[in-house]
């Protein structure tokens, strides 16, 4: 239960903060923990979560955050064969992709429902959310370690 309940709590304070920074997806880094704790059924349900809650708020019909979050899932898996998956080495390289994976998403989103998008602001907002995920992931890490310890990776 207390589990449940650190990721309702998290999962509000994350809200809050992309109000605060639109743009930014702080749910991502939850997600990233997620990703690193290897327990497929939390994963499962935190991107089914996250992903609803990220398309409910968006102003597109059909938003990036279901090819973002799977990108994420894919980029963790794939580094864990080169890197520990829970070292800031790994999660700064995993930040760049996710950058680029912001970028990627949304434009190809916004071209398939004919929305014009101002290229340097996207790729403005894509650097600020690639900067944005370690200092955060640390964060919500020493969180998770310090609220809910027997949940949180080693």
């Amino acid at each position: 239960m207390r589990n449940v309940i650190w990721w309702l709590v998290y999962a509000a304070a994350a809200i809050w903060a992309q109000k605060l920074v639109p743009g930014i997806d702080f749910l991502l880094p939850g997600l990233i923990i997620a990703l690193q704790e290897e327990r497929p059924i939390q994963t499962f349900w935190i991107i089914i979560c996250f992903s609803l809650i990220q398309e409910g708020s968006g102003t597109m019909s059909f938003g990036p955050a279901v090819g973002q979050y799977l990108g994420a899932a894919v980029l963790v898996q794939a580094g864990r064969w080169l890197f520990e998956a829970r070292n800031i080495s790994f999660v700064l390289l995993l930040s760049a992709g996710l950058g680029l994976t912001h970028f990627g998403m949304i434009s190809v989103m916004a071209m398939l429902q004919d929305i014009s998008l101002i290229q340097s602001r996207l790729m403005h907002e894509s650097i600020i959310q690639a900067l944005v995920i370690p200092p955060c992931w640390l964060l919500v890490m020493q969180a998770r370690k310090r609220f809910a310890p027997d949940e949180s990776p080693a």
